[in-house]
């Protein structure tokens, strides 16, 4: 063949011949309209990507999100995950790069590219080079993600994960303005004012599905239903009707300027980023207790960037850079309408689904907004597409009427928030706001973030004192200085501190559980405290308080750890074999020795560290132990109740406890089936009688009383929890103890050290007793007037009277105040409070928080 040279080569098919010029552009043809979505399928995956990384460092620096994320069991998918999204950052950061320096002032683009990459690379190393020379500033957590992308490996609590959160977005935002200026000049249609009706469409499907939401899951009467719904109604119209305003708003300024529809573009721009800030500042970082400064700065460089990259992608759009090939595909109207419609759904049964897991109302919070969005969005795609302009005077008092309404709910808010008018916050309002998800998100957007008033001052006094990032050194705690060794042999100790359990769910308590009988034969054999309490919701303080025997503070955590371990001590000082099921706290408080035997220690999710597994190896091991003059301790933390995971890892059942929630109540059957065939074993075994076994509960559990779930707040049902201890017969004859007396987890310690004989024991404000003692007037004789409570995780304190009958609770992240009276209203559902109780119990807080730190040396002077 001839004609190389100029592509002529031929190939013969049957008796036609085709060129490969024809060949390739009859590819062309057929493929062509694979390449815009190629570019926007990498757009996205570029977004995505690079917000998950930043997302990821975020969430590991704050503790709440670290501890309930990064290192929770129930989450192990997020670490890998994340690591994938780092693997992956460079080609789709490449991809996203070509995308955006195509269109028609591609050459101008591709100038800006190199400016903003350099720019970039070089920041990064001058940063590197000033870390090099100055190891202790913070440089290198900036300079690596410009320079090598988003490090997330080494990411842990501290402010270098902030500072690579913040940087992780900047290559977003510079190609978010590349798009943008790609594409020369394209407008949108001046000429597009929508009508008002899908507005109020809109509206009235979010506040009915809720709404009726609401009636299903909660036991209303008609009047509150009925009050709820207009409630929602109301203010849901004016939400929406806001949304028409600010979009005609901007139409109207827009057509009286020049270029009017690249003004029109970007001034809807900054409204989506404006509204975009609050729902992340308002909702996201106000659900995980991140209210400051910081969290300001966050939320405004995430909304910018996400609004920058989304801008410039739309614009291509519109200056028909993806779109002049895409198959115009029959009925694609009615598709994208249904996949509005069908999206939000999605995101409203999502918030039932996961209720139980939704502690603070962030997932309820973010699906409505989700929902309420698409279904906006179909409303418009269905409605009728002529445009309408509406009269002055009519917007005018449309304005007017938005003003008063949401007005009057932001006054509201601010009157819950500052507690000076609180007793005339209608109650209804404070039961809605809590079952219905839609008013939970309206509530959060309309509390004021800045309040110059002292409870501003107040609600930032909390929060410096909640979540503590800055190092602070554990104190080195001794319950004794009497460390002789008492005649005869040393109790066994077995301490199972049930995850979440309650008191109440227990037959000990409540004569109407049905389903305990194992836990109701072991307490007839031992001690029942009828007034247990937990100072902490939530296990990360919780747990350290039992093994230190000491106040903890809002730390996550005091270094080193162990040093404060008291229980520990004790352990090591009279030869104990220990025997501990390790989670991801103990791993942090209980050193690995030769002493040290763990028990499932090579599994690492929740479900095979439940009881049952736990219980059964430990039987095989104390079973073959060789051992047996030393005295055994065992420790377990089983999760089988926890309400992210009740029901999950277990045969579905037809058995119901009426009364009760079942899939609670069945994994506590379980769980009292197992611990009664563990007593057994100790019997058998000739174990029982010289064991001490502590049964017990680091917290309690919200199952959806008052829409409360989870433990990550202050309620009743979460700090009541039960106490049960048995103690062999020989030591129980000859100790004196009060079970009718409040007691709390810091106690347990002490009484260990006491039942084993070490007797002399320190006191004080910050350390438990010992609850046994063998004479009275060894016995605390003087209760405290209050007991200062507190979240593990969030800015929310609280103060417990010391006969238990009054509760103050104040949360910094919603800044609310609560106070009920537990005689008259043991389920905390009627909020008392007024001007007078506020100022009394938030001096009780300053006090008892200022003594904590005084205890652990924080302060700045100690900084």
């Amino acid at each position: 063949m001839t004609g190389i040279e100029d592509c002529a080569i031929l190939r013969s098919v049957g008796t036609q011949t085709v060129s490969v010029p024809e060949i390739r552009q009859t590819l062309k043809q057929k493929l062509s309209p694979l390449f815009p979505i190629s570019r926007v399928a990498g757009d996205v995956a570029f977004g995505a990507a690079t917000l998950f990384c930043s997302l990821y460092l975020l969430i590991c620096y704050l503790p709440i999100t670290y501890i309930g994320f990064i290192q929770h069991p129930l989450f192990t998918w997020v670490a890998p995950t994340g690591r994938m999204a780092q693997f992956l950052y460079w080609p789709f950061f490449v991809g996203s790069l070509m995308a955006a320096t195509r269109g028609p002032s591609r050459n101008r683009a591709i100038r800006l590219s190199k400016i903003f990459l350099g720019c970039q690379l070089s920041v990064g190393g001058i940063l590197l080079v000033i870390a090099f020379f100055r190891p202790e500033s913070q440089a290198i957590f900036a300079a690596w993600p410009l320079l090598y992308g988003p490090n997330l490996k080494d990411a842990t609590p501290g402010q270098g994960s902030y500072v690579g959160s913040l940087i992780c977005l900047v290559p977003m935002a510079w190609i978010g303005m590349l798009k943008l200026s790609s594409v020369g000049k394209f407008f949108l249609q001046q000429d597009d004012r929508a009508r008002i009706t899908p507005f109020l469409l809109a509206g009235m499907i979010v506040s009915s599905a809720y709404s009726i939401e609401c009636w299903i899951r909660y036991p209303l009467s008609f009047f509150e239903a009925s009050a709820g719904a207009a409630l929602s109604l109301t203010l849901w119209l004016a939400v929406m009707t806001l949304v028409f305003l600010v979009l005609e708003t901007t139409s109207r300024v827009s057509g009286r300027l020049g270029n009017s529809g690249r003004v029109l573009w970007y001034s809807r721009a900054v409204c989506a980023g404006s509204v975009l800030y609050l729902i992340f500042r308002k909702i996201v970082l106000q659900a995980v207790g991140f209210n400051n400064n910081s969290a300001n700065l966050y939320a405004l460089a995430f909304s910018a960037s996400v609004t920058l990259y989304v801008a410039g992608t739309i614009a291509q759009k519109h200056a028909g850079m993806f779109d002049k090939s895409l198959p115009r595909l029959p009925g694609i109207h009615f598709a994208r309408i249904g996949f509005l419609v069908a999206g939000g759904s999605i995101a409203f049964f999502i918030g039932l689904r996961f209720a139980r897991m939704d502690w603070n109302g962030l997932i309820s919070a973010v699906s409505v907004v989700i929902a309420a969005a698409l279904l906006l969005g179909a409303c418009l795609a269905t409605s009728n597409r002529t445009s309408t302009h509406y009269r002055s005077t009519l917007l005018a008092g449309l304005v007017v009427l938005d003003a008063a309404i949401l007005g009057g709910f932001a006054l509201a808010q601010l009157a819950a928030a500052s507690g000076e008018f609180s007793e005339l916050r209608h109650p209804l309002l404070e039961k809605q706001e809590v079952y219905d998800p839609s008013l939970l998100a309206l509530q959060n957007l309309f509390t004021p973030a800045v309040n110059d008033s002292d409870d501003q001052s107040f609600y930032q006094f909390l929060n410096q004192h909640a979540n503590i990032q800055h190092p602070i050194d554990a104190p080195d705690v001794e319950l004794t200085d009497d460390w002789k060794t008492t005649p005869g042999p040393k109790p066994n100790i077995f301490l199972f501190v049930i995850d979440a359990l309650r008191r109440d769910y227990l037959s000990i308590y409540n004569p109407r559980v049905t389903f305990t009988p194992a836990i109701q034969a072991f307490a007839k054999e031992s001690v029942v405290f009828q007034n247990a309490e937990t100072l902490y919701g939530g296990s990360a303080l919780a747990e350290p308080a039992i093994w230190t025997g000491v106040r903890e503070i809002h730390k996550h955590y005091p270094e080193p750890l162990p040093r404060m371990n008291a229980l520990w001590k004790m352990l090591e000082a009279d030869g104990y074999h220990s025997y501990i099921a390790y989670d991801f706290i103990t791993e942090r408080l209980v050193p690995h020795t030769q002493d040290v035997t763990g028990i499932r220690g090579q599994f690492k999710t929740w479900q095979e560290k439940e009881f049952g597994p736990v219980l059964s190896e430990l039987e095989d091991r104390l079973s073959k132990r060789t051992d047996r003059d030393r005295p055994v301790f065992a420790y377990s933390q089983p999760v089988n109740v926890h309400s992210l995971v009740a029901g999950q890892f277990h045969e579905i059942y037809h058995q119901q406890h009426a009364g009760f929630y079942n899939d609670y109540a069945l994994a506590l059957e379980t769980v009292d089936q197992e611990f009664g065939q563990f007593i057994q074993f100790l019997k058998q075994q000739g174990l029982y009688e010289n064991s001490i076994v502590v049964l017990t509960a680091d917290h309690g559990e919200s199952l959806g009383e008052w829409g409360r779930w989870g433990h990550i707040s202050i309620a009743p049902e979460i700090m009541q929890i039960p106490l049960v201890i048995h103690v062999p017969e020989r030591l129980r004859s000859r100790l004196v103890f009060d079970t009718s007396k409040p007691v709390f987890l810091e106690d347990i310690t002490p009484s260990l050290y006491y039942l084993a004989g070490h007797k002399s024991l320190r006191s004080g404000e910050m350390y438990g007793h010992s609850l046994f003692t063998t004479n009275v007037a060894e016995q605390p004789q003087q209760q405290p007037d209050h007991y200062l409570l507190m979240s593990s995780y969030l800015p929310v304190f609280g103060i417990l009277s010391g006969d238990q009958k009054h509760l103050f609770i104040v949360d910094a992240t919603v800044q609310r105040t609560y106070y009920y009276d537990l005689d008259r209203d043991p389920s905390a559902s009627q909020n008392k409070v007024t001007a007078r109780v506020k100022t009394k119990y938030e001096q009780l807080i300053r006090q008892d928080l200022a003594k904590l730190d005084n205890f652990y040396h924080n302060g700045p002077s100690a900084r």
